[in-house]
């Protein structure tokens, strides 16, 4: 019996230290929607996962820390819309990407 113990305990140890290893290095974290802001594709209440070792694309969502004097250490969630040397523009309410409208892409 105590050996049926010991075995669930250094299992369960394990797995605590897995996930918390996981979690604190940012290959993998469990975030939920707080805002509106990426709906209807992100709904509110929504949980997402997010990986630090994936790349990115252009249209792809990216998860940052930002820590604002009001609000404290938020996660913010958006769609990238530009990688380096990119240049955004908005005219006359069209989205312009080097000079290229958003679906020409």
């Amino acid at each position: 019996m105590k050996k049926v113990i010991l075995i669930i305990l250094l299992f369960a140890g394990i797995v605590f230290l897995t996930g918390y290893f996981i979690g604190q290095t940012g290959i993998l974290r469990i975030y939920t929607i707080p805002t509106t802001g990426n709906e209807p594709n992100l709904r509110v209440n929504s949980i997402i996962a997010v990986s630090n070792l994936v790349n990115f694309n252009r249209g792809d969502f990216a998860c940052f820390r930002h820590k604002d004097k009001t609000l404290g250490k938020q996660t913010y969630v958006f769609r990238l819309m530009g990688m380096g040397n990119d240049i955004i523009e908005i005219k006359n309410g069209t989205r312009l990407h080097n000079h290229l409208t958003w679906p020409e892409l």
